[in-house]
Formats: C-alpha cells, sequence, structure tokens
C-alpha cells in the first residue's frame, strides 16, 4: 500500500489523540481533515497540518552494519533550539527503532500532537 494515501483512520489512534491531546485534537478538526475510518485521508495532510503550526516531522532511515530503521526528528521553527527526536525516548532501543516509515510515522505523529497540546 501506497503511504500516502493511507486511511487515517486506520493509521491513527483517533481514540487515543482525542483522549490525550484534546485540544490539539480539536485543532486538527477545525483545520479540516479530520477523516472518519470510511474516509480516505493522505498522510500528507498530518505533515501540512504540523508545518502551519511550526512543528516539522522529518523521517530518516538509519543504519547500522546490516541493520536498517527508521527514526522521526521534530523541529519547532519558533523555538530554534528545541529538537524532539525518536532517540531522545527513554525507550529507544523498542519500540522507537522502527522497521517501516509508516511506523516512525506515527510515532513521530503522537508525539507532534503531545507537543501542540502543551503548546495549546
Amino acid at each position: 500500500m501506497n503511504w500516502y494515501n493511507f486511511n487515517l483512520g486506520e493509521f491513527m489512534n483517533w481514540d487515543l489523540i482525542k483522549e490525550k491531546y484534546p485540544k490539539a485534537y480539536q485543532l486538527w478538526r477545525k483545520w479540516g481533515y479530520y477523516f472518519n475510518t470510511q474516509d480516505k485521508g493522505r498522510v500528507r495532510r498530518l505533515y501540512d497540518f504540523f508545518d502551519e503550526q511550526g512543528i516539522i516531522i522529518e523521517i530518516s532511515l538509519s543504519y547500522f552494519g546490516d541493520n536498517n530503521w527508521y527514526e522521526y526528528n521534530i523541529d519547532l521553527l519558533k523555538d530554534r533550539d528545541a529538537y524532539i527526536g525518536s532517540v531522545d525516548e527513554p525507550d529507544y532501543e523498542e519500540p522507537y527503532k522502527t522497521k517501516t516509515r509508516t511506523e516512525a510515522e506515527e510515532q513521530a505523529f503522537l508525539k507532534a500532537f503531545e507537543i501542540l497540546e502543551s503548546k495549546l
């Protein structure tokens, strides 16, 4: 499946986001791109939403020897010294060393909702 066209209802745990990050979730809905599980949404919209909030998400491939994994990095436009990455998570080894880009994106978006919630 093309990650760019994932159904957002299947890709993200919206019940968890709504419960843990209610203000950020409402802003996402107001932004106009909330999709229920029947609608086809595009992951690109989450990137665009967070870009507009000044939360810039990057997914990168890392490797050591024969081992490959994906990581996320988040930069905040209004605080150039702020940098959040999957390597900063306390349990970085697992599950933050992910095997797929999609897994890293899900982790990054959850972290971005957490950051946005704290700013609202």
